[in-house]
């Protein structure tokens, strides 16, 4: 509970921080998240360390904790930078802390976490064993190269690595959608389309970080990195999440009515729980979202506050779902 609000109290700090160029404001953000997250890593690091790692989703969440502090850690840093007027090479450590956070640690967490809930509750085959032992450590290998290439100041090295981390997103990508298509269930719900939007959107994103890495001067179009940005967050990450809430919430309700109502009575199914219409017409809601504010890019005047408010109504229509079945 605390560490719930430690992470909200130090999000609106950092936003805050941002909006209004306070250096107070960031520097608290700074000192909130980073103590909350060492917390977490603390507490969740002594839960794994007694845990053989005999699968590759337990050593990807073990590798993803790694990731989560090197993403903070780096973000601490530029935002106490920001505050106090340190000099740093500000565009240089930001994609290296994005690529931290979205690569080593949320990239990686979605891999592991994906072993297991893809074939659960898609019905799709298993992963290849090899690449998912190796898609976590990859990354994570892949990342500590972008620092070191950062650190000696290697521009090719680093335009190389993240090439390679492009391709490392793209394949697992890929390979999610051809398991996809493979799902022993024919008829399509909203997970699985969730899953397909996000995992589009995703090699879209990625494909993108590819040809600036191999012509830089790409990265430098109007809007080229917002575009990235909402393909990848809104698009990829956000709509995977939302995917995988919609499987898991009702199925954690189910096994708490199983586990607790008296012997005989009858347990609704999941879909009771959370009616697939709900979650359809919800994630209409957000690929709309999505479409405008990446249209708000090209006309942010007249398309910027629709496109926010869309999101919005997406984001308070999935509470309301989520916040029924429970």
């Amino acid at each position: 509970r605390w560490l719930n609000v430690g992470l909200a109290a130090g999000a609106l700090l950092l936003a805050s921080g941002f909006l209004w160029s306070r250096p107070a404001l960031l520097s608290a953000a700074a000192l909130t998240l980073g103590l909350s997250v060492a917390i977490f890593l603390l507490m969740a690091g002594r839960a794994l360390s007694g845990v053989p790692s005999t699968s590759p989703t337990i050593r990807g969440l073990k590798l993803a904790l790694l990731g989560l502090a090197g993403a903070v850690g780096l973000g601490a840093w530029l935002a106490l930078a920001l505050a106090h007027g340190w000099a740093l090479p500000f565009p240089v450590m930001t994609d290296l802390h994005a690529g931290w956070a979205l690569g080593a640690w949320a990239g990686t967490l979605l891999a592991a976490v994906a072993y297991v809930v893809v074939p659960m509750f898609q019905l799709t085959p298993g992963y290849p064993v090899r690449s998912s032992w190796g898609f976590p450590g990859l990354m994570l290998g892949l990342v500590t190269a972008w620092t070191l290439a950062v650190l000696i100041d290697q521009a090719l090295v680093i335009r190389l690595v993240e090439g390679l981390a492009a391709l490392a997103g793209i394949s697992f990508a890929g390979l999610t959608l051809r398991l996809q298509g493979q799902r022993r269930r024919a008829r399509p719900d909203a997970t699985s389309r969730y899953w397909q939007l996000g995992l589009v959107a995703a090699i879209l994103a990625l494909a993108m970080l590819l040809a600036a890495a191999a012509w830089p001067p790409l990265a430098e179009l109007p809007g080229w990195g917002l575009y990235f940005g909402i393909l990848l967050l809104v698009g990829g990450f956000m709509s995977l999440i939302i995917g995988m809430l919609y499987k898991i919430v009702p199925f954690l309700a189910w096994m708490h009515l199983r586990n607790h109502v008296n012997p005989g009575r009858p347990v609704p199914s999941m879909n009771k729980l959370l009616a697939d219409t709900a979650m359809h017409y919800q994630m209409h809601a957000h690929a709309a979202a999505l479409a405008l504010l990446l249209a708000a890019v090209a006309w942010p005047e007249w398309l910027a506050r629709p496109a926010g408010g869309a999101l919005v109504l997406a984001s308070g229509w999935l509470f309301h779902n989520l916040l029924g079945a429970a």
